[in-house]
């Protein structure tokens, strides 16, 4: 008899990039708030490390997401997490579009 708990790691996809994620997105938007409230200025390094979290690293972790999440569901016993599913896409979204902005400011500035 095996009396071990089965591994949701196995069965389920991984959670860790998805909070990754979250986490990496929503200081590119604080960085781009920041340089905003900052007296309407872009400040050249923030907008450089905005453009890296939110269009590099967000896209980077939301591609280790959906490779976990394809390793897992070749198992049996698979459960999927539709919601954990959306929040990645939307991360990604909102992400690109905060990483194009960043861009934006990025070129304005070196445009000067």
């Amino acid at each position: 008899m095996d009396f071990s708990a089965p591994s949701a790691a196995r069965t389920q996809a991984p959670r860790w990039p998805a909070l990754a994620m979250a986490a990496v997105v929503l200081t590119a938007v604080g960085l781009l708030v920041a340089q905003r409230v900052d007296d309407g200025q872009v400040r050249l390094v923030a907008a450089i490390v905005g453009y890296a979290l939110g269009a590099l690293a967000a896209t980077a972790l939301a591609s280790v997401y959906r490779a976990g999440a394809n390793t897992a569901r070749l198992s049996t016993e698979f459960r999927p997490i539709p919601w954990l599913d959306r929040m990645v896409t939307a991360l990604l979204v909102l992400g690109l579009v905060v990483g194009l902005a960043q861009a934006f400011f990025i070129a304005t500035e070196m445009a000067k």
